[in-house]
């Protein structure tokens, strides 16, 4: 038997929704790099990939997923719809915040991982599951203006979570932008399918939430279940919206996975 060991439970105390305390100044501190890498490519059945599965990985890598990107889904009612510009592929891979790992890591492709939840038991693979090694993967993407990193930080640490008790659910973090990536490339245009120029949408988000589930079934049972209660609460309390603290509305998007590392005996 094999257990899918969740993207960041090695060496990591598992917070189960509990707060975090923030000083006057900082962000939370990553626990730990991550890779993603976004692809656009013709045939994403045959997307170019940034690991060769074979290959011994370095020590600090703790998990490592291909991605393509799943439509045709809704979110409490919103069709989900995505630019022509918004990457078919993913690479995405958690590195143990070592200063090696960042060797392993392109900078315009480095994100941090903080506020990470895992699930309260440990998820084991049924047999007939074992050669699959799949996942489906849920983010929402966040333009958060520069000087409301720290409240929006804040907001995301304060939340009591439910995540680790759902059936299926493998992981979570808040991934947030290293480095000034977000001014460089909006400083960088692209070109359009019809030959006109614009900016790559993906390039304001500064913050993506990541959660990591054994199958989109799962997902949808959370999204159906407890997910919709507590997306319902948050939206019935008296506190400042998220909303304010962003350049734009926030965007979902999905993606099934391809585990090629993290599963360990």
């Amino acid at each position: 038997m094999c257990k899918v060991s969740s993207l960041l439970n090695n060496n990591l105390s598992k917070s189960h929704g509990q707060s975090f305390s923030l000083d006057d100044t900082s962000v939370m501190p990553a626990s730990r790099k991550v890779l993603l890498d976004f692809q656009h490519v013709d045939n994403p059945d045959n997307g170019r990939k940034s690991f060769d599965p074979h290959a011994k990985q370095p020590s600090s890598l703790r998990f490592a997923t291909y991605l393509k990107r799943r439509d045709g889904l809704s979110l409490y009612g919103r069709e989900i719809e995505h630019s022509e510009l918004d990457a078919n592929c993913a690479t995405l891979a958690f590195f143990e915040n070592t200063p090696d790992a960042n060797d392993q890591i392109d900078p315009q492709n480095a994100w941090d991982a903080t506020l990470f939840l895992g699930p309260e038991q440990e998820h084991f693979l049924q047999e007939s599951d074992q050669k699959q090694k799949k996942c489906f993967v849920a983010m929402n993407r966040f333009d958060v203006k520069e000087h409301c990193k720290q409240l929006f930080e804040e907001r995301w640490s304060e939340r009591k979570s439910k995540l680790p008790f759902q059936p299926g659910f493998l992981g979570f973090s808040l991934l947030r932008r290293s480095g000034d990536y977000k001014q460089k490339h909006l400083e960088t245009s692209v070109t359009l399918n019809d030959g006109e120029t614009g900016h790559d949408m993906r390039g304001p988000f500064n913050y993506s939430t990541c959660t990591i589930w054994d199958t989109e079934q799962c997902w949808e049972g959370w999204r159906s279940g407890e997910g919709r209660s507590s997306h319902e609460s948050s939206r019935n309390t008296k506190r400042v919206p998220v909303a304010e603290w962003l350049e734009s509305p926030s965007s979902p998007i999905f993606w099934e996975g391809e585990i090629i590392h993290g599963v360990v005996p």
